[in-house]
């Protein structure tokens, strides 16, 4: 999922750029979901959608920026 998104804003990124965003942002994924199964669901699941596009908006595509221009 993230590394289409990844592909999706930068189709030429570098592979070892890539794959470092990609685990970044898919562990942090995945750590939420955790998270939010760990506490019994507390949150609906439209609230987790909404934290999870709130903590994301932008973001990958200034890693990007920021990794094509280190």
């Amino acid at each position: 999922m993230v590394r289409g998104v990844v592909i999706d804003i930068e189709p030429t990124i570098e592979p070892k750029l890539a794959q470092s965003i990609v685990n970044f942002y898919g562990w942090a994924l995945v750590i939420q979901i955790i998270q939010w199964l760990v506490h019994s669901l507390d949150d609906s699941k439209n609230t987790m959608v909404k934290r999870v596009e709130i903590m994301l908006t932008g973001t990958i595509a200034h890693s990007i920026s920021n990794g094509i221009n280190m």
